[in-house]
């Protein structure tokens, strides 16, 4: 609807993944591709934002965890 006073921004992964999970594994591969600092630096504050959430439901959010895993275990 074009009228709404907010828009929903789901951090859960269907059966599309959340944007944000995408956004902040794109963030992660941008750093390790190019070594700029500031891609990862924003990709940690987006999983940070999302830790509650990872940590009561991880099923519903695979993509973040592969980002998560991504910090953990770079290479």
């Amino acid at each position: 609807h074009t009228n709404l006073i907010a828009r929903q921004k789901p951090s859960y992964d269907g059966s599309e993944p959340s944007g944000n999970s995408m956004a902040t594994l794109a963030l992660l591969r941008l750093a390790a591709l190019t070594g700029r600092e500031d891609y990862r630096a924003r990709a940690e504050q987006a999983l940070a934002a999302q830790a509650g959430a990872l940590l009561e439901h991880p099923g519903a959010q695979m993509v973040m965890l592969e980002a998560a895993e991504a910090v953990l275990r770079p290479g």
